[in-house]
């Protein structure tokens, strides 16, 4: 069981579109308490962990973006300030289990809720209390299986998948929840080792930040804009290590 206690600094925010208001920040503060625990023998098959924890979060630093001017995109800026306070908690934990000399199976999740906590002052008209932190997911899901043969050959097969977050404290604009898988397959004898490789197995289209902001003239109307993940990478890397007897 760990209690800790954390300090973040406060800061200021540079640049020449920032409005003296938003030019300094002050310092973030939690406590949190966490508990788990961890099963390994080397006699059995299976390995686990898990563990639960709770965060209190004061005078939460968040990062915002604002179109200063509504013309012009160049206005939009990022800063940082001190929004209001915060709570987050949850669980997670992963697993191992090898079946047999080849076959192994691995995994693992975690879920987490966070909330915005007594908004006050100019955050007080978006709506964000009660509401989940930004960039900040439900939950997170992982599974794996690798084969593996004493001749040398082997191959994995992993999925992950991810839960819908906020992009912004700023704006409502929130992503889709998405899920992405990767194929490994490969030889090794001695040192080297050779593979080819997949990501984004299935060609997934997922976003991994969300503007919301007035680009396109001539009126500059605040639109939607979402920067995409990587698409699928395929690749044939070859590996020597050194050793030492």
């Amino acid at each position: 069981v760990t209690l800790a206690r954390g300090y973040k600094g406060g800061g200021f925010n540079i640049g020449s579109q920032i409005l003296a208001e938003q030019r300094s920040f002050g310092p973030e503060s939690l406590w949190s308490v966490e508990t788990g625990f961890k099963y390994a023998q080397a006699t059995s098959p299976l390995q686990l962990q898990a563990d639960v924890f709770y965060m209190r979060r004061q005078h939460m630093q968040v990062y915002l973006s604002e179109q200063l001017q509504q013309n012009n995109p160049l206005a939009y800026v990022f800063y940082t300030q001190n929004a209001s306070d915060g709570e987050n908690y949850g669980l997670e934990g992963e697993a191992a289990y090898r079946v047999d000399s080849r076959w192994q199976l691995s995994g693992s999740a975690s879920l987490l809720r966070t909330l915005d906590l007594g908004v006050t002052g100019v955050f007080d008209g978006l709506g964000l209390d009660g509401r989940a932190q930004p960039f900040a997911p439900g939950y997170k899901l992982s599974a794996a299986v690798e084969y593996h043969t004493p001749a040398g050959w082997f191959a994995r097969l992993d999925a992950s998948a991810l839960g819908s977050f906020y992009y912004y404290t700023s704006d409502a604009q929130a992503s889709r929840a998405y899920n992405l898988e990767n194929l490994r397959a490969g030889y090794q004898r001695g040192s080297w080792t050779t593979s080819l490789w997949v990501r984004n197995l299935f060609d997934a289209r997922y976003a991994q930040q969300g503007f919301y902001f007035g680009l396109i003239p001539p009126n500059f109307p605040n639109q939607s804009f979402l920067q995409l993940g990587d698409p699928r990478q395929v690749g044939v890397p070859v590996n020597y290590s050194l050793g030492r007897s």
